[in-house]
């Protein structure tokens, strides 16, 4: 028995227990899926077709895993004008296993428990962080009984005893606000690190070497370098080296510019009357 189905707007030949990969789902590595667009299927020789799709008709199945497709390599060139791209790229897919083909999966079998990272929050981390230096602080203090007067009320004593306990909480309290700065430091570091940087290589005259240049000068995105002057920009390459320094920047703010508002047609367009970055 087998089925023809559409899954993410590809058409598939399906038999049960069979295992495929197809483009990427949003659906969690282990959970069910259930697929209702079956437009054919061949139960031993007894072939029904749909119009376009069957009714009370499905393919149920299991998400495996989430993978990347092998890399594919994309190469541009343009004849004396200095003009040479190569990027790659990996598809993402999702492999899938073929549970039954008939009637849809019931929603109570649809639930199924997925194993999810725990995500701890800023606030509970720092909780977490300072219970156990709390918990070593607070040990090494010890109970001190409280005299009474004869009116039952309470008396506090200046003792040693007392200071101490006070000098363990103080150190517990810079201790907690320590650990929330640590934090809170760590967390914009990582901010910082995941913001994703556009590729400079897209800026004709500049090649892998001048955009990692640009790269430590603190120049990861298109807006940044078209905020550069061209005399900034000059005294980068010069950083770099002489080999750096012979280039000429003068139209790579403006195409910078071009590319962070999405002018992409114009600025192929210019592009193709500059040589090597440099206006004729």
């Amino acid at each position: 028995m087998y089925a023809i189905v559409e899954i993410a707007g590809q058409q598939f030949k399906v038999e049960e227990n069979q295992e495929i990969f197809v483009h990427r789902l949003q659906a969690a590595e282990g959970s069910y899926a259930t697929f209702e667009e079956v437009l054919l299927v061949d139960n031993e020789g007894e072939i029904t077709v749909g119009q376009p799709v069957i009714d009370s008709m499905a393919v149920n199945v299991t998400v495996l895993e989430h993978v990347k497709g092998d890399k594919v390599i994309i190469f541009k060139k343009k004849r004396r004008k200095g003009y040479r791209k190569k990027n790659g790229h990996r598809q993402y897919f999702t492999k899938i296993r073929i549970d039954s083909i008939g009637a849809p999966r019931p929603a109570e079998e649809m639930v199924k428990e997925e194993e999810t990272a725990e995500v701890v929050e800023t606030e509970d981390f720092v909780a977490a962080v300072a219970a156990p230096v709390f918990e070593e602080e607070t040990k090494e203090t010890t109970e001190v009984p409280v005299p009474a007067t004869a009116d039952g009320e309470a008396v506090i004593e200046d003792t040693e005893e007392n200071v101490e306990t006070v000098e363990t909480v103080e150190t517990v309290e810079q201790s907690i606000e320590a650990t929330e700065e640590a934090v809170k430091r760590g967390v914009e570091e990582v901010i910082e690190a995941t913001v994703e940087a556009d590729d400079l290589t897209k800026v004709e005259g500049i090649g892998p070497k001048i955009a990692e240049l640009f790269n430590d000068a603190g120049i990861h995105t298109f807006t940044d370098l078209a905020g550069k002057t061209e005399e900034e920009l000059k005294a980068i390459l010069k950083d770099g080296g002489s080999r750096f320094a012979m280039k000429n920047p003068s139209t790579w703010a403006q195409q910078a510019q071009m590319a962070a508002d999405g002018k992409w047609d114009e600025l192929k367009q210019w592009q193709d009357v500059l040589d090597g970055g440099i206006e004729k």
